[in-house]
């Protein structure tokens, strides 16, 4: 039943009293009671609402055995990361004040040169049957310059260093790379070191570099880095007899070098540099299948310094195949970029050789059936330029 009761001189509602809904509230306040008590498997009641277990943490023994081998793990590789890149700072230090002094010339520049030229040595030790540690052997290491080579900054250094030393000082400078030219040149940093000992020495006065290079050719023309050495040889020493025998081992892989990302390179600074046998076996390459090869963009990079460097009777058979080509070969040149590319140098050909087909050449670029595919780009529209000039130079010619 509801009542009225006065409380502080105010009626208020009172709330319902009924045997029911007292006896609902009790229930619920022992079921709150109770579930604050966990129990036992042997029916005993322990207080606190969790187990001794679950009170350990989340996880088995074992995997918490594997989250602390992860955490030793990732602390380790925290202290060689922080240890790397301390000794990274001290080199690039190093390197900044062994430039100060090589550029500062003088006293500073020789004392600089005699630390770089001094070998490093290593100091082995072994413990002997006492468990005592006993002094073994000192080996001599190549000191600072097999370091700078491979560093940043320091590869620098050793480049400074060559060009301002003499070149006996050069010389010995460059023997401390004795035995690891290949790593060096694999590396983004010591191969321009290995460029600039081909540049500024003789190869009779650093002979180790080519000895180490002697039966990896192809592996160096087609590599990265290993594309720009081949180059430093052929631009400074290809009349010697031993960059010679190397050219003559890659010749015969002349067709997969063509293609080749990095080989092409070389097989360009052969056609500069390079005799006249080695020219003459490129081109009997470039000749096989030219049209298709032409549309290949490391291919029309040859073929354009074939244009410009080969003798001309090689000239003339390159381009009398192209001239061979139908009208619908023409067009597909003219669709593609590097085929273009490949026209204009047939078009800019030196005149002796273009002579006797310019003409020809001229009138089937302006048919019908290929004009519209160079007007169709930029590139052919280049070509259609020069056809233009070349036309109006012929007028101009035969008018006056």
């Amino acid at each position: 039943q509801k009542f009225q009761s006065r409380v502080g001189g105010e009626t208020t509602r009172g709330v319902d009293m009924s045997p029911s809904v007292v006896g609902s509230a009790m229930t619920q306040a022992s079921w709150t009671t109770a579930s604050s008590i966990s129990h036992v498997g042997d029916g005993s009641f322990q207080g606190g609402g969790q187990s001794k277990s679950s009170r350990r943490g989340p996880g088995s023994a074992k995997d918490r055995r594997d989250r602390k081998k992860r955490t030793e793990e990732r602390n380790r590789q925290e202290k060689q990361q922080v240890q790397q890149q301390a000794g990274e700072d001290r080199m690039a230090w190093l390197a900044g004040r062994y430039t100060q002094y090589l550029e500062a010339g003088g006293e500073n520049c020789t004392e600089a040169l005699a630390k770089l030229q001094s070998p490093g040595c290593e100091q082995y030790w072994a413990r002997s049957p006492a468990g005592d540690w006993e002094f073994q052997r000192t080996v001599e290491t190549p000191g600072l310059v097999l370091d700078f080579a491979f560093h940043k900054k320091g590869c620098r250094v050793v480049q400074l260093a060559l060009d301002v030393a003499d070149r006996r000082v050069a010389a010995e400078l460059a023997a401390r790379l004795r035995g690891a030219v290949v790593a060096a040149i694999e590396s983004p940093h010591a191969n321009y070191v290995i460029q600039k000992i081909i540049k500024v020495l003789s190869l009779q006065e650093a002979p180790f570099i080519v000895d180490e290079l002697r039966n990896l050719g192809l592996a160096l023309a087609c590599h990265e880095f290993g594309c720009r050495v081949f180059c430093r040889f052929l631009e400074h020493w290809a009349g010697d007899e031993s960059i010679i025998q190397l050219v003559d081992s890659i010749l015969p892989a002349t067709g997969d070098l063509i293609i080749h990302e990095y080989g092409h390179h070389v097989v360009e600074f052969v056609l500069k540099h390079g005799s006249p046998h080695h020219k003459s076996r490129i081109f009997v390459e470039l000749r096989k299948d030219p049209l298709r090869k032409a549309l290949v963009r490391s291919v029309a990079y040859v073929i354009e310094k074939a244009l410009l460097l080969g003798s001309k009777e090689d000239q003339q058979a390159l381009i009398s195949d192209f001239m061979a080509a139908s009208e619908d070969e023409m067009a597909a040149l003219a669709k593609s970029q590097y085929g273009c590319m490949v026209l204009r140098a047939l078009l800019r050909s030196p005149r002796t050789c273009m002579q006797p087909s310019s003409t020809f050449l001229q009138l089937k670029l302006m048919s019908s059936s290929v004009m519209p595919y160079l007007q169709s780009t930029k590139h052919g529209r280049r070509v259609s330029s020069m056809l233009t000039c070349m036309e109006d130079g012929r007028h101009a010619d035969g008018s006056s």
